[in-house]
């Protein structure tokens, strides 16, 4: 029996949703200066949705399924539920409308492409 290595190619398709916790340091003043200048830190990053929960990975995959795809909500609904995230449409749909402006390009590219 020789050494030789049999291998082979298997394609695998897995799906994570990845709860993340974003936490950073709160400071106080401590000095006790006659002119309150206060703390200065650098802003937090910036988001497509204000104070939103999801991040925008997550939101590119929401358009995807809603514009790529033409899933109705429910059925993206459905889709996370199966994933372990439950949502409801209206979440969903209001985290859609909220990125109306960003996605205004892509959304006159598709109403072009099925006209």
């Amino acid at each position: 029996m020789s050494g030789a290595l049999d291998s082979y190619e298997e394609l695998h398709f897995e799906v994570r949703i990845v709860r993340r916790i974003h936490e950073r340091a709160r400071y106080r003043r401590t000095c006790r200066c006659a002119e309150p200048v206060g703390i200065v830190t650098a802003p937090s990053p910036p988001k497509p949705i204000r104070k939103g929960r999801l991040s925008i990975g997550f939101l590119v995959r929401l358009v995807y399924y809603k514009f790529g795809l033409g899933l109705p909500a429910s059925r993206v609904v459905a889709l996370l539920g199966a994933e372990g995230a439950q949502f409801s449409c209206s979440s969903l749909v209001g985290a859609l409308d909220q990125l109306g402006g960003l996605i205004s390009a892509l959304a006159d590219a598709v109403r072009h492409h099925n006209a």
